[in-house]
């Protein structure tokens, strides 16, 4: 059994039907099907404020280009995920109803829809639906994984009026989003967010609780791999949670980014920090040690460094980051997006982040967007990247 060290926070949250109106998308043009090495598929590229009394962002459904994007903010990267066929999900903000919703892009179709609408955050009534979402996972079979908990800071800093999930039938969990649009607990949910000094409690269902659920893999082996406040927790697709055991010589092991076939990028806490790792628990491969990747990849614990978006698996080692934390100083904050090969350490930028004097401009070379928060593979190293106000699509070469 492996000891806690300091928390983590994380982020969160999303019942059927979209709070707004709007057209079904077929009327606008669909993208090119020639996609450029950086293409606008969603939202618009340059960043922009919604006014106050705008109930658009984040709950019209209709075209994907130009809509009005409100993902999910908090602590860490909002939630983005990709499905089978190729469709993307990501958490928003309703400016509707005030509520946390699922949506779905088609880039093929040039559509965005909502899929479910989460619980209102006042009250403590028992959850019947997902309450802030922080991780989602597609399944192969259509099935959507929501996990669902308070960010870390709220939790601990927030007053008790700001935070339901002590109540029962509140707390930390995983939802099932069913391809037939009902939505039921997997895990956890009914018991509350367990403190610190309280062990979280492994079991089936609702039997099961969390404290704190951060980043969400679904494993080629059918897991789903979850971060609990620097725990490694399983989840399978029938509910039963396991607290992961680690090597002897690791007392702790935390997900830092999804890859691509199922595989998992976790990192490993030893005694002896020179034996930091970089792990995939699928391929049951150490990928490096953190000491040859730590300057270009930091700490999520702490979120002083770069944040791991993509991990491209453990045969071609490499990683996508970007997005330093808001303390950073602005000329480091431009340093953007790279590949990181984790064995060597070497590097390429791919982006550049905007900054004041350097306003988002897709034909650059390399390309300045907004703040990059979350990505997700297409294949290859091909990837899209959710930002505050659009989702942009980069085609590599192999």
């Amino acid at each position: 059994m492996y000891h806690v060290l300091k928390p983590i926070p994380f982020i969160a949250a999303l019942v059927l039907s979209a709070c707004g109106g709007g057209g079904s998308g077929s009327e606008a043009p669909a993208p090119p099907a020639e996609i450029a090495p950086v293409t606008l598929i969603a939202g618009v590229a340059t960043p922009v404020s919604y006014a106050p009394e705008d109930r658009e962002p984040g709950c019209v459904d209709g075209a994907a280009l130009g809509a009005k994007l409100n993902p999910r903010r908090g602590t860490l990267a909002p939630v983005f995920a990709r499905t089978a066929d190729g469709k993307l999900l990501l958490a928003e903000w309703g400016a509707c109803d005030n509520r946390y919703r699922i949506r779905v892009i088609d880039p093929v179709r040039n559509t965005i829809k909502t899929l479910a609408v989460g619980a209102p955050i006042e009250g403590l009534d028992p959850l019947t639906t997902f309450l802030q979402p922080v991780s989602i996972v597609a399944a192969p079979s259509g099935d959507i994984y929501i996990g669902d908990s308070e960010d870390y800071q709220i939790f601990v800093f927030g007053s008790p009026s700001q935070n339901s999930r002590i109540a029962p039938n509140r707390g930390p969990g995983v939802w099932k989003l069913g391809a037939d649009g009902n939505i039921s607990v997997l895990a956890g949910v009914s018991l509350p967010g367990a403190p610190n000094n309280q062990p979280v409690v492994d079991g089936v269902g609702a039997a099961a609780s969390f404290r704190f659920i951060g980043k969400m893999c679904l494993g080629s082996d059918g897991l789903l791999y979850a971060n609990d406040n620097r725990g490694l927790r399983t989840i399978s697709t029938s509910g039963a949670v396991t607290t992961a055991t680690t090597d002897p010589d690791y007392y702790g092991i935390t997900v830092m980014a999804c890859g691509l076939n199922g595989s998992v990028l976790t990192r490993r806490w030893s005694s002896d920090s020179a034996n930091d790792d970089f792990y995939d628990p699928i391929a049951q491969k150490s990928i490096a040690k953190v000491s040859m990747s730590a300057s270009v990849l930091g700490d999520t614990a702490t979120q002083t460094g770069p944040a791991p978006l993509l991990y491209f698996g453990p045969d071609n080692p490499s990683v996508l980051i970007g997005g330093l934390d808001r303390s950073s100083l602005p000329a480091i904050r431009s340093y953007g997006l790279m590949l990181v090969n984790l064995v060597d350490g070497s590097s390429e930028k791919v982006a550049k982040f905007a900054t004041a004097d350097m306003p988002v401009d897709l034909t650059a070379t390399p390309p300045v967007i907004d703040g990059a928060i979350t990505g997700v593979a297409t294949g290859g190293k091909n990837f899209d990247i959710l930002t505050g106000r659009s989702v942009i699509r980069f085609t590599r070469k192999p």
